[in-house]
C-alpha cells in the first residue's frame, strides 16, 4: 500500500463513523417520526457514549447499549418537551425579546463565562430597564444563556465559528451543549 494511501486512512475512517453516527441517529428517530412525536435531541449525548455504543453494534452485534442510550435521549427530550410546552409565549419574553437576543449574542462574542455574563446584563438592566422588570429579565437573560446550545445558536445570529469559539473557551459543567 502506497505511503499516501495510509495516510488517508485515518481520516477516511473519521468519515465512516461521521456516516455511522448520522445513520444510527436518524434510523433510532424514525419510529418517533411515524408516529408524529418530536423525535430525541441528540445534541446533549456525549459524543464518547455514542462511539461506545455503536462500537458494541458493529463489532459485536449488540443493541442494548445504543438502546440504552437512545431510551435515556428519549427521556431527556421528552423532559425539556414538557418543560417548554407552554399555553401560549411568555408576554414578558416577548416585550424584550430583542434585547435578549442582543445581550446574549454580546455575551458570546465576547466569550463571556456565566458570571462575566450576569454583570453584562445587570449592566445593561441598571441602565435600561424599569425597576419592577429587572428581575424578570436578569432570570430570562441567564436561562436564554444557560439553553444556548447547536441546536439553537442561530437564533442570536450567531455564526457556527463563533459559537465553537465560545463553547471552547467557556465550558459548562452537566452541559454537552
Amino acid at each position: 500500500m502506497p505511503a499516501n494511501a495510509r495516510a488517508l486512512l485515518p481520516q477516511r475512517a473519521a468519515q465512516i463513523n461521521a456516516q455511522l453516527r448520522a445513520a444510527a441517529l436518524l434510523a433510532a428517530a424514525i419510529p418517533l417520526i411515524r408516529l408524529e412525536r418530536a423525535p430525541a435531541t441528540w445534541v446533549e449525548v456525549p459524543p464518547e457514549a455514542l462511539a461506545l455504543a455503536l462500537r458494541a453494534l458493529c463489532e459485536q452485534t449488540r443493541v442494548d447499549p445504543l438502546r440504552d442510550l437512545f431510551v435515556s435521549a428519549c427521556a431527556a427530550s421528552a423532559e425539556r418537551h414538557r418543560a417548554a410546552a407552554r399555553p401560549g409565549p411568555d408576554p414578558f419574553r416577548l416585550r424584550f425579546r430583542g434585547e435578549l437576543r442582543a445581550l446574549v449574542r454580546e455575551a458570546v462574542l465576547g466569550g463571556d463565562a456565566p458570571a462575566a455574563a450576569s454583570e453584562r446584563f445587570q449592566g445593561f438592566a441598571r441602565a435600561r430597564l424599569a425597576p419592577e422588570d429587572r428581575p424578570g429579565f436578569l432570570a430570562a437573560a441567564e436561562a436564554e444563556l444557560a439553553a444556548l446550545h447547536d441546536g439553537n445558536f442561530a437564533r442570536y445570529q450567531l455564526r457556527p465559528s463563533e459559537f465553537a469559539a465560545w463553547k471552547a473557551r467557556v465550558p459548562r459543567p452537566g452541559r454537552a451543549f
